[in-house]
């Protein structure tokens, strides 16, 4: 893990993270997302974790995709270096760490208050 790397990539993660926002609030089912991604990449290999999360059917599945364009580099996500994906993920997690985290219910709540 580099940590100029991570410092470089957080101002990035912040605007990335924001497509799990609403209302300054973020679910906790992202969080926990962004969480387990990094340990599916040392368990499970980068291949099986992307087959893994593009098979979810919600915004969780774009996070290889954010991923890439955090680590800024003209590869397909499966070519990317494992430490460059660690240093993104950990990037994105220090990054959604700054919004305040709720459970699912709550911010299906706070949807419906904001489209009113």
């Amino acid at each position: 893990m580099s940590q100029k790397r991570i410092n470089a990539m957080i101002p990035y993660a912040l605007k990335e993270v924001e497509v799990f926002v609403v209302k300054g609030t973020v679910e906790s089912k992202y969080m926990s997302a962004i969480a387990s991604f990094g340990v599916s990449v040392l368990q499970s290999g980068i291949y099986a974790t992307k087959l893994f999360y593009d098979a979810k059917s919600d915004v969780r599945n774009t996070l290889p995709n954010i991923v890439k364009k955090l680590a800024n580099q003209n590869k397909e996500f499966v070519e990317l270096d494992k430490d460059v994906i660690l240093d993104a993920i950990t990037a994105l997690k220090l990054a959604i760490r700054t919004y305040e985290k709720v459970d699912n219910k709550t911010q299906d709540d706070i949807k419906e208050a904001q489209d009113e």
